[in-house]
């Protein structure tokens, strides 16, 4: 019996998602697939975040969006780590969109942060083949 036990442990550790979050949202949904993060809400504190592996064949593409309501009084950034290292920040509180890609081989991390923000995000992403 305890056999059954320490072989399903590796399975399901196999079967776990490199999405994490923590936070406090007000009035809000959110979306949460193996190709997309968004969320609309009242108010937003916290993170959501997904890990990459860049690897030498292939790579990954985002497109991000992100609105701010009229009464909005805090902040949504978007913070890009590489082996927990930071690389990219976007900071905004208005409407903002723009496309990015991760082509350098190593450990990704791309952070949503939300301080005492009301409005919406969307991250979508897809691999890319890359060429050598």
């Amino acid at each position: 019996m305890k056999r059954k036990y320490w072989l399903t442990l590796p399975l399901l550790s196999l079967l776990c998602s490199c999405t994490y979050s923590s936070y406090l949202m007000l009035t809000g949904t959110k979306k949460i697939t193996n190709k997309e993060i968004s969320a609309s809400y009242t108010k937003m504190d916290g993170y959501f975040g997904k890990t990459f592996k860049v690897k030498e064949d292939y790579g990954y593409h985002f497109s991000f969006t992100s609105t701010s309501n009229e009464d909005n009084q805090g902040s949504l950034s978007l913070k890009v780590f590489l082996n927990k290292e930071e690389k990219n920040h976007y900071e905004g509180e208005t409407v903002s969109s723009f496309d990015f890609s991760l082509t350098e081989v190593g450990k990704w991390d791309v952070r949503i942060i939300g301080e005492n923000h009301s409005g919406s995000f969307s991250l979508t992403w897809e691999k890319v083949a890359l060429s050598n």
